[in-house]
């Protein structure tokens, strides 16, 4: 009876953890653990009292009864109790049986070098499988894309296949444990049970893996809808603002159409009007000035209300917010047009690409070249873009500006090189932006159109594709083309 108690300990405990890692859900309290303790007893207790002939149907009572437990104890709904506690189950039978087949190993070499083929006690052997048992289903958990569960079962994602795999362990281990000594004597039979049984384990993680990789681009799914949910959002407030403004606009347009026709007037009268004295015809041309005045700075107030410059939202991220915004004004006050399009998911890009502080850093240097750029070439546009270009993730930056000196294109992430000292420029942004590059492992582009007719002179992308290049797309002339070969890391494409 010990042994069957030993045996239904482990088994019980470990599928317990299997399935809190599952789900994910906190660790039992002392008090949770002992009411699992005191449920235990009973179960082991009438499990113990069955027969040997159908001893091994308690492999099926067990999760039965640990369903009823956490059915009474959590408020988890019953499906998703019911395919978890199938899934690590057959997980732990798994487990199980590994650990049986290893220990039995290390206790026969024990046996065999130092306890002269001595037979060792039931009880010894049980309790030398738990171990093993405490040790494997931990391991599953320790892999990076494994660690996180089976989140995809708290939404009841219950699947015909993982339904299966999980019966098939039961039912299989259920039948290897039904052997008598003499079938269990037939060695093919019984390899081939057990190879079954691991080709089973095999399964079970490869559509673990499998369904993680679904949820995940259902999360990233949802994640686009709902930014181009926000995005549409934005749309429409920006529309109502739009309509709001035209409404204000309107009723000043009407309120001035009265009121000019009514000062023109009175401004006539007053010049058509003989006055007696001097001091009458200045006291009334005093009140139409100040009637004139108070006009004039009601309506630059109403003007100054409807162009008063609006804080927008790209993103939900407060930082990058605030930095395109302060750029897009930054532009604004030097006349120039700043456009941001942001294609990609920018939530997804920052948790497993790049740092926010360092995507941070990045941007600014980019729009601040871009900026110092387009006002020495007197240009008034630039467009930031944030999407995937080629299966990567990429940062890019048109400007209608100056093209880079080619001293600028030679030195660039090598030392500090500036054209700008008077505007406070140092040449560290591009010191820093190439550092960003070799950190991230990632690509600069260079493309330059100086073609008078376009709205854009140049751009600069930033490839997160794990290649480290510095490449440059040119119509310079073979001259500057000559220069530039002394950077041997620089790949020059003619346009």
């Amino acid at each position: 009876m010990l042994q069957l108690w030993i045996r239904y300990t482990s088994v019980l405990l470990c599928s317990d953890y299997i399935y809190q890692k599952l789900l994910m859900v906190k660790e039992s309290s002392k008090l949770q653990k002992r009411l699992f303790l005191l449920f235990c007893l009973p179960v082991f207790f009438l499990l113990s009292y069955l027969p040997e002939s159908i001893q091994y149907f308690s492999y099926a009572l067990l999760p039965l009864f640990h369903f009823i437990y956490y059915g009474i104890t959590t408020r988890t709904h019953s499906d998703t109790i019911f395919i978890t506690l199938l899934l690590s189950y057959g997980l732990c039978y798994c487990i199980f049986l590994i650990s049986g087949f290893l220990s039995a190993l290390a206790l026969a070499a024990i046996c065999w070098f130092f306890l002269n083929k001595t037979d060792l006690p039931d009880i010894i052997i049980q309790l030398s499988v738990c171990p093993f048992m405490f040790l494997f289903c931990q391991i599953p958990f320790r892999i990076t894309r494994l660690k996180k569960g089976m989140p995809f079962l708290k939404n009841q994602h219950i699947t015909t296949l993982g339904s299966l795999l999980g019966l098939s362990v039961l039912l299989s281990t259920m039948l290897v444990s039904s052997l008598t000594i003499k079938e269990a004597e037939q060695f093919q039979w019984t390899m081939l049970l057990f190879l079954f049984i691991f080709i089973l384990f095999l399964f079970l993680f490869t559509w673990w893996r499998s369904q993680l990789h679904r949820t995940y681009l259902e999360q990233l799914r949802n994640r686009d809808i709902k930014r181009m949910e926000e995005e549409l959002q934005d749309c429409q407030d920006t529309i109502t603002s739009l309509k709001e403004e035209n409404q204000k606009l309107a009723k000043l347009i009407h309120r001035d159409n009265k009121q000019i026709a009514a000062l023109e007037l009175a401004v006539e009268t007053f010049l058509s009007t003989p006055f007696e004295d001097k001091e009458s015809r200045k006291e009334i041309g005093n009140k139409l000035l100040l009637e004139l005045q108070k006009e004039d700075c009601g309506r630059k107030q109403m003007v100054s209300d409807l162009s008063k410059p609006e804080t927008l939202s790209f993103t939900n991220i407060l930082s990058i917010n605030c930095l395109l915004n302060y750029m897009i004004h930054k532009g604004q006050a030097g006349g120039i047009s700043l456009e941001v399009s942001l294609t990609g998911n920018i939530h997804y890009f920052l948790e497993e690409i790049m740092e926010e502080h360092d995507f941070l850093t990045l941007l600014a240097d980019l729009l601040e070249n871009a900026l110092i750029a387009t006002k020495h070439g007197k240009g008034t546009q630039i467009l930031l873009h944030f999407g995937i270009i080629e299966e990567y993730y990429s940062i890019s930056v048109w400007d209608s500006g100056i093209p880079f000196t080619k001293e600028t294109l030679l030195h660039l992430g090598i030392k500090q090189y500036t054209t700008h000292k008077k505007d406070g420029g140092s040449g560290i942004g591009l010191m820093s932006t190439y550092e960003l590059l070799q950190k991230y492992q990632a690509s600069i582009q260079i493309e330059e159109y100086m073609n008078s007719a376009s709205l854009y002179q140049k751009k600069v992308s930033i490839l997160f594709d794990g290649k480290y290049e510095y490449n440059l797309y040119t119509k310079r002339d073979k001259k500057e083309l000559s220069y530039l070969h002394q950077r041997k890391d620089l790949h020059i494409t003619l346009l």
